[in-house]
């Protein structure tokens, strides 16, 4: 596939936002800054976040979801697990990338064990690598090289 016309929709925990920075700064400097959406950093001021997030998932070819250690056990105010909620954001945006039937690449982060699981789920979708945040692109190696990086714990979603 010409990296050109890759389009990858990250998903992530607000929990996991310090990896996701990190992993948003690889994915672009791997396929270029456009062809790379994160809310975080691609939804201008006063624009729809919802509607951005939609209309941007209908346009990728991938979405990775980043997992980190709380990403299946996060409750929200109630103490109910939030993917078991089906307006939680995460769940919603890997759920229309499975019905879109989008790539979706699955990262675990910080010691996360869990993948998606299910038969629908697993069919269509691709494990990767575990991925500890110990390494980050860096615009001194060379293209697809990885390089070591160390940076502190998440913050919280």
């Amino acid at each position: 596939m010409d990296v050109a016309s890759v389009s990858i929709f990250i998903s992530y925990r607000r929990s996991d936002t310090d990896s996701a920075v990190l992993f948003y700064s690889w994915l672009q400097e791997r396929f270029g800054p456009a062809q790379v959406f994160w809310d975080r950093e691609d939804i201008p001021p006063g624009a729809r976040w919802a509607d951005v997030l939609k209309h941007r998932l209908r346009q990728s070819t991938a979405l990775v979801a980043l997992i980190g250690p709380d990403w299946l056990t996060m409750a929200d105010e109630a103490g109910r697990r939030r993917l078991n909620d089906p307006q939680d954001w995460v769940r919603r945006e890997i759920a229309t990338a499975l019905e879109l039937k989008l790539l979706v690449v699955q990262v675990l982060m910080g010691g996360a064990k869990m993948l998606i699981t299910g038969v629908a789920v697993t069919a269509s979708t691709k494990h990767a690598k575990p991925w500890d945040g110990t390494w980050c692109a860096s615009s001194r190696t060379r293209a697809g090289q990885a390089t070591p990086a160390r940076f502190g714990p998440a913050s919280r979603r």
